[in-house]
């Protein structure tokens, strides 16, 4: 089982990369540092922005078991895709597929999860599926 032995927010003092987007922390900017056991020590570096979107998204996938960089990819990229993608100026709708580099939008996300959450219901057919609604002000 996974331990969290700290967590704080951290201004950067050098560049790291983020351990969910891959993209730099860059010097100066604050970021989410962890320090984790399991059947090691590790640490945990990622973006205000990506470790808000992981707490969101965590239904996306195994709740249980944590979210990795694959998890995170993958929750990201299904959630820009169903909520995000449709309404986007890049979006290729005739081949549905997204033209940027990572698949996904990360402000964009950022953004609608700022102001909507996501919930787990069923379907007509009674399948688990998921909906965004408006955060209650």
């Amino acid at each position: 089982m996974i331990e969290c032995l700290r967590r704080v927010e951290r201004v950067a003092r050098k560049p790291h990369t983020c351990d969910y987007c891959g993209d730099t922390i860059k010097k100066g900017e604050k970021y989410d540092y962890s320090k984790y056991k399991d059947d090691v020590f590790y640490e945990w570096k990622c973006h205000l922005k990506c470790a808000f979107i992981s707490a969101e998204l965590w239904e996306l996938v195994d709740p249980d078991m944590g979210m990795n960089e694959d998890d995170f990819y993958d929750a990201c990229r299904e959630f820009c895709h169903v909520f995000v993608c449709p309404d986007c100026s890049i979006f290729d709708k005739e081949y549905r597929e997204c033209n940027v580099d990572h698949s996904f939008c990360i402000d964009k996300i950022y953004d609608l999860l700022q102001t909507h959450r996501i919930y787990k219901t069923r379907d007509k057919a009674g399948f688990f599926c998921f909906k965004v609604v408006p955060r209650e002000q």
